[in-house]
């Protein structure tokens, strides 16, 4: 078995891919996801190969290298030639690591809450797309740079029991960054502690559409997230509720302040 680093050029990487002769299917969605990360900068040497059998025969990394064709950019990255025809059986059998896992490894607290907040932080400036898809080194990079999420989750945690998500705290942050300190701390405390609140504020409304409606309280609920949204649109003008809705002709709520990336 010989196994060495190398930087495969577009051009080589069509070459290897001429003997993938019995490479499960090829992911179009897969492919797309490398290539999006190739291009952001985040593909590193992680000690992940590219395999080749005895026979000459691609046995792993087709993705990788349909990626590094795609956008041109030289993919480094160890090789490894001369396994064993039958040894892709054992290939991908560890447990992926989470976002979360990789916030742990770096120090952070409340690493599942804080995952789930950096991740609502991220969408909440795709406007417009349909689909999109944000990687853990994206959550990590955000998280390292934006310590306002870490503290914000923080205080999200202290609280119980817990009305929304934490997702909430993503929404919290982007406010914070756009509207200043003084109103995002508002808006956090206010929802979820509950305390002080009339019936007209914001706060009120948004905790009584997760205390007593059917919608799901994930932030990858998408009704979610909208009332979330228009609930931080009022705090920041300063606007009164009487209810939180979404109708089905209705375009998707934008934070004030947030512009297309």
């Amino acid at each position: 078995m010989q196994i060495q680093i190398e930087t495969i050029q577009p051009e080589v990487a069509k070459c290897m891919l001429h003997f993938n002769k019995a490479n499960r299917s090829l992911s179009e969605h897969t492919v797309a996801k490398y290539a999006r990360a190739m291009e952001r900068g985040e593909w590193l040497l992680n000690g992940e190969a590219i395999i080749f059998d005895d026979a000459g025969n691609l046995a792993n990394g087709q993705h990788r290298l349909n990626a590094c064709i795609r956008t041109g950019i030289p993919l480094n990255t160890v090789v490894v030639r001369g396994v064993q025809p039958d040894s892709f059986k054992t290939f991908d059998g560890g447990k992926t690591r989470s976002p979360a896992d990789i916030l742990s490894v770096a120090g952070e607290k409340n690493t599942v809450a804080l995952a789930s907040a950096a991740r609502a932080y991220l969408m909440m400036e795709m406007i417009g797309r349909k689909k999109f898809e944000i990687t853990s080194t994206q959550i990590d990079k955000i998280v390292k740079t934006n310590r306002s999420l870490s503290r914000i989750v923080g205080t999200y945690v202290g609280h119980k029991p817990r009305v929304l998500p934490a997702g909430f705290c993503g929404v919290v942050a982007q406010v914070e960054r756009l509207h200043g300190e003084p109103i995002a701390s508002s808006f956090l405390i206010k929802t979820i502690s509950g305390v002080g609140l009339s019936k007209d504020d914001p706060e009120y409304i948004l905790r009584d559409k997760f205390l007593n409606t059917k919608y799901g309280c994930a932030i990858n609920s998408e009704m979610g997230r909208a009332f979330m949204i228009k609930a931080a649109n009022a705090k920041i003008q300063g606007k009164k509720m009487s209810l939180l809705r979404m109708t089905d002709d209705e375009s998707f709520p934008v934070l004030i302040g947030i512009k297309p990336t």
